[in-house]
C-alpha cells in the first residue's frame, strides 16, 4: 500500500457541516499510509534523497553496499605490482607481489584475509629457478609463508645399454623433496630420462635459501616455488 485516496469526497461539500465519520475514515486512510505504508509509489523519480539518510549509512568511501543490505569494504584492482606487501592491510585488500616492477621473474597476485590474518595467492606462475649440466639449483624465498614447491631434472645414458642413475633433493618446512629416474640407454646412442618431486613446504621464512643437491644430472635441473600464504 502507498496511494491515498480521498475517501467519499462527494460527502464533503464547500460550505456544508461535515459528517465527521467520513472525515475520521480520510484521518484513518492517510495515517495508515505514513505508519509503515509508504513503499516505492510515493517517492518521486526526482526526489533525489541523500544516500546519507539510509540506514547505517558509514560516510566511509571505502565501503559498498551489499544485496543483503549490510555495508562492506569495497574491493579495488590491485593497481600497479609491488616488491613489498603493505605494512597494514585491510581485509580483501589485493596487490600484485613482484621482486622487480621493470623486469619481475615472478608475479603473484595476493589477497589479504582478516579472518585468517595473512596473505593468500590467488594466481600468477611459478618462480623458476634453472642451471645447466653439473649444477643444482637454489632459490631464496621472497617473504614467508607456505609454499609449494617442485624440483626436478634430467639424467643421461649413453649408448647401447648405458645406465646411469640420477637423484636430486630439497628439505624445508618439514618436508624433504627427492626426484630419482634411472635410465638404460638405447642402441648407439644417448638416451634422457626425466623425473621431479613436489609438495607444500610450511612456515619458511624470509630470505630462507633453500639448496637442492642432486647427482648424475647432465640434462639440468630445477627448483620451483610457488605461495600458498604469505605472512
Amino acid at each position: 500500500m502507498g496511494a491515498y485516496n480521498v475517501v467519499s469526497p462527494s460527502a464533503m461539500q464547500a460550505g456544508q457541516p461535515e459528517d465527521i465519520s467520513v472525515v475520521l475514515a480520510n484521518f484513518q486512510a492517510i495515517a495508515t499510509v505514513l505508519n509503515g505504508g509508504i513503499d516505492n509509489s510515493n517517492i518521486s523519480v526526482a526526489a533525489a534523497i541523500a544516500a546519507s539518510k539510509l540506514a547505517g549509512y558509514p560516510a566511509d568511501s571505502t565501503k559498498i553496499l551489499l544485496g543483503d543490505g549490510t555495508w562492506n569494504t569495497l574491493v579495488t584492482g590491485p593497481g600497479a605490482p609491488v616488491t613489498a606487501l603493505p605494512g597494514s592491510p585491510t581485509d580483501k585488500m589485493q596487490v600484485i607481489f613482484t621482486d622487480s616492477t621493470t623486469t619481475p621473474t615472478y608475479w603473484w597476485l595476493m589477497q589479504y584475509s582478516s579472518a585468517l590474518g595473512y596473505w593468500i595467492n590467488l594466481g600468477g606462475h611459478g618462480w623458476l629457478q634453472a642451471v645447466g649440466s653439473g649444477s643444482y639449483p637454489s632459490v631464496t624465498v621472497p617473504r614467508a609463508g607456505d609454499y609449494m614447491c617442485q624440483i626436478g631434472g634430467r639424467a643421461l645414458a649413453v649408448g647401447a645399454g648405458g645406465t646411469t642413475t640420477a637423484d636430486m633433493s630439497v628439505t624445508a618446512g618439514g618436508v624433504t623433496l627427492n626426484a630419482y629416474c634411472g635410465q638404460g640407454g638405447g642402441q648407439n646412442n644417448t638416451d634422457y630420462s626425466s623425473c621431479y618431486d613436489s609438495g607444500r613446504m610450511n612456515g619458511l621464512t624470509t630470505s630462507q635459501v633453500l639448496t637442492t643437491a642432486g647427482a648424475n644430472m647432465p640434462g639440468g635441473a630445477y627448483i620451483r616455488i610457488q605461495p600458498v600464504k604469505m605472512t
